[in-house]
């Protein structure tokens, strides 16, 4: 209904200037963030970033979107890392950790102001499986309810092809050394490419999704509630169900194994089952206990 809807400037479209992540490209902006927090208002910026002038943007928006960095909304808009950010450039800059590159994933499929395709394909779209055409006319369609001002369609389907690309190698394609145009999310193996225009959701294996990365999404999701169900966090947007495609088999699995560690409590009862996260426990403190594993 038109009163539930947002005004525009609540979403940003195109903000990646038509790129996905690129390798390399988060380590290389924090670097340059912590070296000068202007670097991305400087006019040599390109140079500076050794990319071209379009790809400037594109980082600026990918850092901020990826929860690494933030830039006041009013003045002059110089970067600094934020929390998580900095945790992630001490302990793993590189992105070498699958579970680091989970905590990107998860800051940008949460984030519906800066990144409202990846929102909504991840949090609205239910098909398992679809063509691009299909799922760029379900998160139209969604997109359209939760607004009611005018916004550029092809914007729009122009945010659902680098989506794709920003989770699914096309292997058609080797590219070359200098070019390094695979996102680095593609690791993390959330979708499978079928054919040409086939596309289906997968789900991580175990070897790929450590069971902190699970508890970092279930305690983020959260927002402060003493318990959870196992219902929600299978159902509910920007749950664990939802962001990394669990199943109930695979979940009960990660929580025993969570349970077993002292981090969460389950109590399965007949028809409701509810998870008790340890008290005092955040996302931030389950990062830091990963990385000081």
């Amino acid at each position: 209904m038109a009163e539930n809807k947002q005004k525009s400037e609540k979403f940003h479209l195109k903000g990646n200037a038509s790129f996905a992540i690129r390798e390399g490209w988060l380590t290389k902006g924090m670097r340059n963030v912590v070296n000068d927090p202007e670097v991305f208002l400087k006019e040599n910026a390109a140079e500076i970033l050794g990319v071209g002038s379009a790809m400037v943007k594109s980082i600026r928006y990918w850092l901020q979107a990826a929860g690494l960095t933030s830039e006041p909304r009013a003045g002059r808009r110089k970067q600094s890392l934020t929390e998580i950010g900095q945790l992630i450039m001490d302990n793993d800059p590189y992105f070498e950790e699958l579970f680091s590159l989970f905590i990107v994933h998860y800051n940008i499929v949460t984030n519906l102001h800066l990144a409202p395709v990846w929102y909504l394909l991840f949090n609205c779209f239910d098909a398992s499986r679809f063509t691009r055409e299909t799922m760029e006319d379900s998160l139209l369609s969604s997109f359209k309810e939760m607004t009611d001002a005018d916004f550029s369609i092809a914007s729009f389907k122009d945010d659902c092809s680098v989506a794709l690309k920003t989770y699914i190698t096309d292997k058609t394609k080797q590219a070359s050394p200098e070019d390094n145009m695979q996102c680095p999310l593609t690791a993390l193996d959330l979708f499978n490419k079928n054919t040409r225009d086939s596309y289906e959701k997968a789900m991580p294996s175990a070897e790929k999704l450590h069971p902190y990365a699970v508890l970092y999404v279930i305690i983020s999701a959260m927002k402060n509630r003493a318990s959870i169900s196992l219902d929600k966090l299978l159902t509910e947007p920007m749950n664990v169900g939802k962001v990394l495609h669990l199943n109930a088999y695979r979940l009960n699995a990660y929580l025993d194994y969570l349970q077993a560690e002292g981090l969460l409590n389950i109590q399965r009862t007949a028809g409701l089952n509810m998870v008790y996260v340890s008290e005092g426990l955040t996302p931030f403190e389950i990062a830091k206990k990963y990385y000081g594993r």
